[in-house]
């Protein structure tokens, strides 16, 4: 049964969790390795990838909305859905399979996320939006951001919460 009287996690309680979530969906589902990245660390990684870096975006609404966002190289999604898909190489995949798959890995994160901070209640995700962006492209101003190694290559989770929502 859902409670319209859940709050928003707070950014810290919300940013490790979101950790824990997209390190779950990777390493359980898409055998993959992630790691906290300093910030002159993943901007040296942000900045050797040669190809283009796609940004995914899953809105929720319920108790309290937001969105997860997550930014990654083309090449790392293909990658990462070529392991979710069982293929033999990461070339099988093709680029517009590997931005729906960059979509999917957003909606497995948020997913997992809502799960983990708030199992009792439910919420709609949108469908995943995918478009090219630049890797420097702004966390935004009331959003937790991580940044991340998954792989050794430059990932960023970004967590927003409408305004105005109930962040105790």
């Amino acid at each position: 049964m859902s409670s319209q009287n859940s709050p928003a996690p707070t950014s810290e309680v919300g940013g490790h969790q979101l950790l824990e979530s997209m390190t779950d969906v990777a390493e359980n589902s898409l055998f993959a390795m992630v790691d906290v990245a300093e910030d002159a660390t993943w901007r040296a990684a942000a900045e050797s990838e040669e190809g283009a870096m796609l940004l995914a975006h899953v809105g929720f609404s319920g108790p309290f909305s937001g969105a997860i966002d997550v930014l990654l190289p083309a090449a790392l999604a293909q990658e990462l859905g070529a392991a979710f898909l069982g293929a033999e190489s990461p070339e099988e995949v093709s680029p517009a399979n590997a931005a729906d798959f960059a979509g999917e890995f957003a909606n497995m994160t948020c997913g997992a996320w809502l799960t983990r901070t708030h199992p009792k209640d439910a919420f709609s995700l949108s469908a995943p939006q995918v478009a090219v962006s630049p890797a420097d492209e702004p966390a935004g101003a009331g959003s937790t951001a991580l940044f991340l190694l998954v792989n050794d290559r430059p990932v960023r989770a970004r967590l927003s919460l409408a305004s105005g929502q109930d962040a105790r």
